[in-house]
């Protein structure tokens, strides 16, 4: 396989990954329940392109949005909607 084909294949598995990602919106409240361990609520506060902003009980936190998304596809229990989902 010659590297132009090796790096289109690559570009078409991330793109694929990117339109498969459960969306994050802000002001709603993402339940995740991983096996074993305490359900968290978290709510979303602010998305831009690569990060979330969401608050955690030691107040307000930022990650990747890959992370957040790939957390939530994993481990997901749910989403209370938020007002601005609403509007």
């Amino acid at each position: 396989m010659s590297r132009v084909k090796a790096s289109t294949s690559k570009k078409i598995k991330q793109r694929v990954k990117e339109l498969t990602a459960p969306t994050v919106v802000p002001g709603n409240t993402y339940i995740f329940a991983p096996a074993g361990r305490q359900q968290v609520e978290r709510l979303v506060l602010e998305v831009t392109e690569k990060t979330v902003k969401y608050m955690r009980p030691s107040g307000p936190t930022t990650c990747q949005l890959t992370t957040f998304q790939r957390l939530y596809k994993l481990h997901g229990a749910g989403v209370i909607e938020g007002e601005a989902a609403k509007a």
